[in-house]
């Protein structure tokens, strides 16, 4: 079964599973969590400019003639342009973290970062929307436009552009609530805020082009994720959320995915061997042949077990016809280096 009809059967709202969603969601509200807004404290951020709605902005003319433009300039939004599409795309306008996008629950589980490839006012690198705050807090130091190209190959499609928007959602959050219908939400909500960014940049003379990237979905810490991902041989996950990193370790081995207990910040000498971490190796698949989208899809089986609470051995199944794909081992002087590589 692929991921796809996974999601869509999981999901599905009928007679015989509205009174899950229904109790869960019932569960929830008598004890619920407040919504709370994402943020960085720590990086450096910029605070953004505060502005007033415009009297004379016409929705309907925005509407009428905004369109997918596969030609982009390389120069970007002046920082009240650019202020004025995140504070009336995603702000907070409203108490418990309310704004433009409509949140299930309100929960307000979708999280906005922006990709700034070249330097301006705004330093080059990816950037986080701080809704609360209104500023941009950047976590990560560069931006390389072909490093995104290969984790969101759509980008090929357009010319051009000076900042590519990242829609993320978080599936802990929702899934406490809504459990496996909770997906099917923050697709919607992605869709209602690339809605919002697409037509107030129509407004103010810019465009933006939706290019369907993968919603994350997945909730697994990653240690020091601020300062960007790992291009070397591993990840350390935090995973005392789930368990800590014995009980991850094994869980995630039922459903034919190896990983291995790791001391984090925060654990004791006493815990060497029930530590916090959760170590990821990276180096057995990218002989594989393995590139960034598989190794989405493993992060994928890995929030399904772990953040979702699917059945280990269900995911398993497959994974191994994931697996099957991947058969021969590459960087060798019998093959070589795998395709594209």
């Amino acid at each position: 079964m692929t991921l796809r009809r996974a999601f869509l059967r999981d999901s599905e709202l009928d007679r015989s599973t509205y009174p899950e969603m229904r109790d869960l969601a019932v569960a929830f509200d008598q004890n619920p969590s407040p919504p709370e807004t994402r943020s960085y404290p720590g990086v450096p951020s910029c605070d953004l400019v505060r502005c007033r709605p415009r009297p004379l902005a016409g929705l309907e003319k925005a509407l009428v003639s905004r369109r997918c433009r596969r030609k982009l300039g390389l120069e970007g939004p002046s920082k009240r342009d650019l202020s004025r599409m995140l504070q009336f795309a995603h702000g907070v306008c409203g108490g418990e973290g309310r704004g433009p996008v409509p949140s299930a629950g309100g929960l307000q589980s979708v999280e906005l970062y922006l990709a700034a490839f070249e330097a301006s006012w705004l330093p080059a690198g990816v950037h986080h929307f701080d809704r609360s705050a209104h500023r941009l807090s950047r976590i990560v130091d560069a931006a390389s436009r072909g490093r995104w190209r290969e984790w969101v190959p759509s980008m090929d499609l357009v010319d051009g552009g000076s900042l590519l928007w990242i829609v993320t959602g978080d599936g802990a959050r929702i899934g406490a609530k809504y459990g496996d219908r909770g997906g099917r939400f923050l697709l919607l909500e992605a869709g209602h805020l690339m809605q919002n960014l697409c037509l107030l940049s129509e407004s103010l003379g810019f465009s933006t082009v939706p290019l369907g990237a993968a919603l994350e979905r997945r909730g697994i810490p990653v240690i020091a994720a601020h300062k960007g991902y790992t291009r070397t041989h591993q990840v350390i996950a935090n995973a005392r959320q789930f368990g800590g990193g014995l009980s991850s370790a094994h869980t995630l081995a039922r459903g034919n995915l190896i990983t291995n207990k790791n001391l984090i910040p925060g654990d004791t000498p006493a815990d060497w061997d029930r530590p916090g971490g959760l170590r990821l190796g990276t180096i057995e698949v990218t002989r594989l042949g393995m590139r960034p989208a598989q190794m989405d899809t493993i992060a994928d089986f890995m929030a399904r077990i772990l953040v979702e609470k699917q059945s280990p051995e269900m995911v398993g199944e497959e994974v191994i016809e994931f697996r099957e794909a991947y058969q021969t081992l590459y960087y060798n002087f019998d093959v070589g280096l795998p395709p594209e590589a």
